[in-house]
């Protein structure tokens, strides 16, 4: 898979991709993959089986371990996230209407 097969690849600002081949530098408070915080929460690989290519999160679980060796900002950013909810769960809610 290439970087420009993921759904926010046109949007996304974080500088490490999972899907990306190569080494790169991640900065402190820069922003980390979205699939890779929903990877690390309760249930997010198979709620991303639903919604991505098999070969995409298959890609996600066997990178994560590198991702989190070479940055301790990503680590640390990753394992807040996994203490959160999931943000594919709230945005498939519906929303309430203004009265």
């Amino acid at each position: 898979m290439k970087m420009t097969d993921c759904p926010k690849f046109e949007k996304c600002n974080a500088p490490v991709c999972p899907l990306h081949d190569g080494h790169t530098t991640h900065l402190k408070g820069e922003p980390v993959c979205f699939y890779l915080r929903e990877y690390v929460k309760q249930g997010g690989k198979a709620k991303l089986r639903g919604v991505l290519p098999g070969e995409m999160v298959d890609r996600l679980g066997k990178v994560l371990p590198e991702v989190v060796a070479r940055h301790s900002d990503i680590n640390k950013q990753l394992k807040q996230s996994a203490l959160t909810g999931s943000k594919m769960d709230a945005l498939s809610k519906p929303r309430r209407e203004a009265a």
